[in-house]
């Protein structure tokens, strides 16, 4: 049975063009969290294309030359993500010195909760709960307490977690993947999708939010969408409108510094 049309999301995803900037480069954030870092310092989400870069400009260019130099065969810009990676910079827009271990990244996230009422750092030190990081011992109890409390002051993250951490409660579960598609948390958008999907309950809003997520550049909804089309229920107007908006969406994110910031974490890996 459907749900009632009440019960939907009234809105999903936020447009491109009014997506949270990036304060450096200006450029729409990144869809995925990985691909921006929260500065503790400022409260800043700064993309890390942005972060990377500041590491890039801050290397000794003569050492890189003479390294490059002095191993013709090896990989020019490999050479360079190790010196990369070997530089301790400052916030790329504050500038302040970076923490230099997670238990002063603990320290700033609880400052920022008690004099700013900040809902990321309290998703950030609710994360750092829930894995006893920082010289914090595991407490999902206070973790959730954070989530909630973040959530509470319209964080769509705070959405997207809460959802995850009660899947043993369905109803919960399903009220928090809701919020968290309403307010533009592509996970939640994705997820209920294909819980509406999975579950029957409406086929043709589980088809309209995977298009709304792979429009924005989501690429597992992109995946799903394809399902759709190979299987009949998406008609070749409706592929091909997903595909364009998808690929505009993609343009608008994407940077030079952004793609070496790519390459750089794939290679710590």
């Amino acid at each position: 049975m459907s749900e009632p049309v009440a019960d939907r999301p009234l809105s999903i995803l936020q447009p491109i063009e009014s997506r949270a900037e990036c304060p450096i480069c200006m450029l729409p954030l990144p869809l995925e969290e990985q691909q921006s870092i929260f500065e503790s310092c400022c409260g800043k989400i700064v993309c890390r294309g942005c972060t990377v870069a500041s590491k890039r400009a801050a290397i000794d260019k003569s050492v890189l030359e003479n390294i490059t130099r002095s191993h013709p065969n090896m990989n020019a810009e490999l050479i360079e993500f190790q010196l990369i990676a070997n530089k301790h910079t400052p916030c790329a827009f504050c500038r302040t010195e970076r923490p230099l271990n997670p238990s002063e990244t603990v320290k700033r996230l609880q400052v920022r909760i008690d004099r700013f009422n900040d809902p990321i750092a309290m998703n950030q030190l609710g994360d750092y709960l829930i894995d006893g990081i920082g010289g914090l011992k595991q407490d999902k109890k206070k973790a959730m307490a954070l989530y909630k409390r973040s959530y509470d002051l319209g964080s769509p993250e705070a959405a997207d977690r809460l959802s995850y951490y009660n899947a043993a409660n369905p109803k919960l579960k399903s009220q928090y993947l809701k919020e968290g598609a309403k307010r533009g948390n592509i996970n939640s958008c994705v997820e209920l999708g294909a819980n509406y999907r999975d579950y029957g309950i409406d086929e043709e809003y589980a088809k309209s939010l995977m298009m709304t997520a792979a429009k924005a550049g989501d690429e597992e909804a992109m995946r799903i969408v394809w399902i759709y089309f190979r299987s009949g229920y998406l008609t070749k107007g409706e592929l091909e409108a997903t595909l364009k908006a998808k690929q505009a969406a993609s343009i608008e994110v994407k940077s030079e510094n952004r793609e070496f910031a790519k390459r750089f974490h794939a290679n710590l890996r």
